[in-house]
């Protein structure tokens, strides 16, 4: 797998849990849940946890994670021209995809066709590495956002 230019300290997004809730509806109500449906152009982070109170988000994101141990990132992903790894729909790694985008700095999906994340020698050293004006935490070679403002 390809080392990532940077990866960005992530903050929770409250815009984004209002889309996932309102995708969500009813579908996970009772007897046997459906999957609901994700808008065509976002891709949804879905994983099924029948005992919540034993449950803990990790499993699922242990299951998002095992796709990269399963399936080959198709090649076509791989922009070697622009150095780049792109996400491409309908691919058996969109969740992991999701996880390893390196420049997001509140959790939501992917659209087709964005980067997921740039190939370099794997995070940051210094502020200019980062994106849009943040800063490097040079202890974890993570990117920490500018505070957005409300």
């Amino acid at each position: 797998m390809f080392r990532y230019a940077f990866a960005a300290v992530l903050v929770w997004n409250c815009d984004l849990e209002k889309k996932a809730i309102d995708a969500l509806g009813t579908s996970c109500v009772g007897g046997k849940p459906e999957e609901p449906e994700v808008p065509a152009d976002l891709t949804g982070l879905l994983a099924r946890l029948d005992d919540w109170e034993d449950g803990h988000l990790m499993e699922a994101v242990n299951t998002w994670h095992e796709e990269i141990f399963q399936h080959q990132l198709p090649f076509g992903n791989i922009d070697k021209e622009k150095n780049v790894v792109k996400y491409a729909a309908n691919t058996h790694l969109n969740y992991y995809l999701n996880l390893v985008r390196a420049n997001t700095t509140s959790i939501g999906p992917l659209k087709d066709g964005e980067v997921v994340y740039e190939i370099k020698s794997g995070g940051c050293s210094r502020d200019e590495d980062c994106p849009k004006g943040g800063s490097c935490n040079e202890q974890t070679g993570l990117c920490k956002a500018k505070k957005l403002s409300k």
